[in-house]
C-alpha cells in the first residue's frame, strides 16, 4: 500500500534486494580488476558520475545544489570515497570471501548511528543483532589469520558504509534522490582527484587499460555504481537505514558463492568462516521476521484509530 508518491515499501524491499544481487558482483569485479584499489575507486566515481549525470540530463532532472547541499553533498562524498578505497583495499589484502563478511559488522554501527540522526531510542534487539555479527566476525578474525589486514580494513569500511547510509537516509527524505547521488559522487571523485595528484598517484600507464579492465570499470561504474547507487537512494525514502544494512548482509552470501564458482576461494577458507557466515544470514532472517511482526502490529493500531 501507498503511504506517499513513489514506490511502495513492498515495492521498495524488492528494488533493495535487486541492488544487494548486482552489490554482490561489485566484490568480483574488484578482484578481477588488475588496478590498484586508489586508482580503481577513482575510474569508478568517475563512471558512476558520468552515468548518473546523463540520467539526470535525460530526465531533466538535475539544479544546482545550494551552498549548504553542496557542503553536505562533499562530506558525504569523501566519505564514501574512503568507503570504497577501504573495501577494495580488503579484498586486496585479503579476498572476496573474507572482505565481504566482515563487511557485515555495519549493522552494529548503524544501529548505534541511526538513533543519533533520527532521534529515536536504541532498540535493543537491533543491538542484540548487530552484536550477532560481531560475534561472527570474531570467529572469522580468530581462524583466519593470513587475512587480518584484510578484516582491519573492512570493518573499517563497514562503519564508513553505515556512517554514509544513515546520513543518507536522513538527507533523502527531502532532497531528489538524482541529484543526491550525482553530486555526492562526482564531489567524492573531485576530492579523491586531488588526493591522488597530490601523492603522484596518477600516470601514464594508469590509462593503459586492458579490455578486462575496461570492460569490468564499466559494469562496476554504470551498473554496480550508478544504478545501484541510485536505487539505493529511492529505496531509503521507505526502508529504514538498519533494515538496509542489516539487509546488505546478504551481499557476502551472494559474492562467496560467486567467488567460490569463479576462484575456488573454498580451498583458502577454515571451516569456522562458515559457522560465522551462517551467524551472518540468520541476523538477516530475524530481522525480516522482527520487522514484519512489527509493520503488522502498527497497521492494526492504524486500523483501530
Amino acid at each position: 500500500m501507498r503511504t506517499e508518491k513513489g514506490l511502495s515499501y513492498n515495492q521498495s524491499l524488492v528494488l533493495l534486494h535487486v541492488v544487494i544481487v548486482i552489490w554482490g558482483f561489485t566484490g568480483i569485479l574488484g578482484k578481477v580488476i588488475s588496478l590498484p584499489s586508489e586508482q580503481l575507486v577513482w575510474f569508478r566515481m568517475l563512471i558512476g558520475a558520468i552515468s548518473i549525470g546523463l540520467f539526470a540530463w535525460y530526465s531533466g532532472n538535475i539544479s544546482f545544489p545550494s551552498r549548504k547541499q553542496l557542503v553536505q553533498f562533499t562530506l558525504v562524498g569523501a566519505v564514501i570515497a574512503l568507503h570504497w578505497l577501504t573495501f577494495f583495499g580488503s579484498i586486496k589484502a585479503s579476498n572476496v570471501s573474507i572482505a565481504l563478511a566482515c563487511l557485515s559488522s555495519g549493522s552494529l554501527f548503524t544501529a548505534l548511528l541511526e538513533p543519533l540522526f533520527f532521534k529515536r531510542k536504541i532498540l535493543t534487539y537491533e543491538i542484540l543483532l548487530g552484536l550477532m555479527v560481531i560475534a561472527a566476525l570474531a570467529i572469522i578474525f580468530k581462524f583466519e589469520t593470513n587475512y587480518q589486514l584484510g578484516i582491519i580494513l573492512s570493518v573499517t569500511s563497514a562503519f564508513l558504509a553505515s556512517l554514509f547510509t544513515t546520513v543518507n537516509a536522513k538527507f533523502a527524505q527531502n532532497t531528489d534522490p538524482v541529484k543526491m547521488s550525482f553530486y555526492e559522487i562526482s564531489c567524492g571523485w573531485i576530492i579523491l582527484s586531488g588526493w591522488l595528484l597530490l601523492n603522484g598517484i596518477f600516470s601514464k600507464e594508469m590509462f593503459q587499460l586492458n579490455w578486462v579492465d575496461l570492460s569490468s570499470l564499466i559494469a562496476l561504474g554504470t551498473i554496480c555504481t550508478g544504478f545501484a547507487f541510485l536505487a539505493g537512494v529511492v529505496v531509503m525514502k521507505k526502508v529504514s537505514p538498519f533494515t538496509v544494512s542489516l539487509s546488505l548482509n546478504l551481499e557476502p552470501i551472494y559474492s562467496i558463492i560467486l567467488a567460490f564458482l569463479f576462484f575456488n576461494e573454498y580451498k583458502y577458507l577454515t571451516p569456522e568462516f562458515y559457522v560465522g557466515a551462517f551467524v551472518i544470514l540468520a541476523t538477516v532472517l530475524i530481522n525480516a521476521l522482527v520487522k514484519a511482526r512489527m509493520k503488522r502490529k502498527e497497521a492494526a493500531i492504524n486500523v483501530l484509530n
